[in-house]
């Protein structure tokens, strides 16, 4: 990782988390691939993940990132330092190829032995309540046979709310880190999932996630 791109994960640290829970878990995945499945209720999310993350595992994550944010100087300049895969998050002309261009980019990482961060609600929340989970993480966690880690995260729709430019001072994240999820030993056939299959699957990633943050997942 680049030395400012160090810089910056150094302030982020230091300014907004208050405190990362649940490291333990990842210890058996030491260098090993794996998929971080965070809730989504802020912008901030997209670098507090890899900030977190990253100097913990000693490994390279890749967040992905809805392509608008690409748009934008300053954020593209972060999130293509840290490597960030832009996909598309609704049904804009050419989202199909796009996000099959992600999906392989994600493979590739993978592979090589790196962590790939996906919301699986999609997008951010707008109220901060959990929204429904959509099964790509699933999808990707099949096909690269690689376990699911949730995370809840806690603060951050406070410390720089939907709407807003600038973080908030003076106000904390917390970031829990749950066990891995094997989804691989969930279905019969990994290459072949059942629509029931990957729904099931979404679902205890979600209540994994909801069960640390203190929400309800009721989908």
């Amino acid at each position: 990782m680049y030395h400012y791109v160090a810089v910056i994960v150094s302030v982020i640290m230091k300014l907004w988390v208050k405190d990362i829970q649940g490291m333990e878990h990842l210890r058996n995945l030491h260098n090993k691939p794996f998929i971080v499945c965070p809730n989504h209720a802020s912008f901030l999310d997209d670098f507090l993940m890899p900030s977190a993350i990253m100097p913990r595992t000693k490994q390279l994550m890749h967040m992905y990132v809805n392509r608008n944010y690409f748009r934008f100087f300053l954020f593209r300049w972060f999130l293509n330092h840290v490597q960030s895969i832009p996909v598309v998050v609704d049904k804009a002309p050419g989202y199909k190829r796009a996000n099959q261009e992600a999906f392989q980019k994600a493979i590739f990482y993978l592979k090589r032995g790196d962590i790939i961060g996906i919301y699986p609600e999609g997008h951010r929340s707008p109220d901060g309540e959990l929204q429904k989970g959509k099964t790509g993480a699933i999808t990707l966690a099949l096909a690269a046979n690689v376990p699911i880690v949730p995370v809840g995260l806690i603060g951050t729709r406070e410390v720089l709310p939907k709407g807003n430019v600038f973080p908030k001072f003076g106000k904390k994240v917390s970031l829990k880190v749950g066990k891995p999820i094997h989804v691989g030993e969930m279905v019969k056939n990994p290459s072949r999932p059942t629509k029931k299959e990957l729904t099931f699957c979404i679902h205890k990633v979600m209540q994994a996630i909801a069960g640390m943050i203190g929400k309800r997942y009721s989908y």
